[in-house]
């Protein structure tokens, strides 16, 4: 399996997944009224009941939607070594072919690979794979979409797939996730929390006020953040931290403006 899969060009990229060291799920902003340690034991209770008799036994299929930077992969990489089960990472558009009928032949491999390692199988931009059926312009637009859906209804391991852009998916992609998690932008006390936790300092009142006005933070713009101004050197203050975490979301919300004013 794993020859033919080097022969598709469909690699393992599990090296090096593992979670940040200060990675946590609190602080985390969610729309789902799950929240994500019981969603981590429903997962496990799907990995002890693998191979179950029942016929009702549901699907481990996760749908991660939300902007950039809001913890989607970190989540993944979370849940690989919390389970310490083994990650295998495809982007949606590695798995797309120049050749008829490549495509539906990767998507296959990446399953069947996942599922012979007993991995989980992590699907990044899977919007790029399940774009509606309806908007679709050419046959093998269509076929792709119907070959994912078929992988998705009969793999027997866990899969998670994460897009930016849930509005692209395909509508009857909906049934085939078994939990649809959301997340989206800190809230002030989330975004307090990874202040201390990426920062390991502590806020003032008037600090917190100044961080919970800077809008659209994710944690991904703390990580930015940390590592920008550890390489500048120097001494960081709070101050430091602050300015450039506006200039983050100032940046973020630039370049949401120049989107909406592309073809006018």
């Amino acid at each position: 399996m794993t020859q033919h899969c080097e022969l598709l060009d469909i690699k393992n990229t599990d090296e090096k997944l593992l979670p940040a060291k200060d990675y946590s799920l609190q602080g985390l902003n969610l729309k789902n009224d799950i929240q994500l340690p019981r969603l981590v034991e429903a997962i496990r209770k799907f990995q002890a009941d693998n191979g179950s008799a029942s016929s009702d036994r549901p699907r481990m299929n996760l749908l991660l939607s939300g902007p950039p930077g809001t913890g989607k992969t970190e989540f993944v990489k979370y849940l690989g070594a919390v389970l310490k089960t083994k990650v295998v990472v495809q982007m949606g558009s590695s798995l797309l072919s120049m050749f008829v009928g490549g495509t539906e032949q990767n998507i296959k491999q990446a399953f069947a690979m996942a599922e012979a390692e007993k991995a989980i199988l992590f699907l990044d931009e899977i919007d790029g794979l399940l774009q509606s059926r309806e908007r679709s312009q050419r046959s093998w637009e269509v076929t792709q979409v119907n070959e994912l859906l078929y992988q998705m209804e009969n793999f027997n391991g866990i899969l998670i797939g994460a897009t930016n852009f849930a509005v692209n998916l395909d509508p009857a992609t909906a049934r085939r996730f078994t939990f649809k998690v959301e997340f989206d932008y800190l809230t002030d006390s989330g975004k307090q929390i990874f202040f201390e936790q990426m920062f390991q300092r502590t806020l003032s009142p008037g600090e917190a006020v100044r961080l919970a006005a800077i809008s659209t933070l994710t944690p991904g713009d703390f990580r930015t953040v940390r590592q920008s101004l550890y390489y500048l050197g120097g001494e960081s203050d709070n101050h430091n931290y602050l300015t450039a975490l506006e200039h983050e979301s100032r940046m973020k919300q630039k370049n949401q403006f120049s989107m909406t004013k592309v073809g006018f």
